[in-house]
């Protein structure tokens, strides 16, 4: 996230605290096709790709220095 990549994984542990849906993709454990989907999706949509990172960017920065 600090190098302005969203964040593409399962909701687990604390991890749903610093991902959300203006951060990244979730998907429930072990859910391989749901991760694949999400994938492929935000290489194809690189409008949504890009504001994902900024803002993953933005959110990591205010939260840890």
């Amino acid at each position: 996230m600090a190098f302005g990549t969203p964040v593409i994984g399962a909701a687990v542990g604390a991890i749903p605290e610093l991902v959300n849906e203006n951060t990244g993709v979730l998907a429930l454990p072990g859910d391989v096709h749901a991760l694949a989907v999400a994938m492929i999706d935000l290489l194809h949509d690189t409008t949504r790709l890009t504001g994902l990172g900024l803002a993953a960017r933005k959110r990591v920065v205010a939260r840890f220095d």
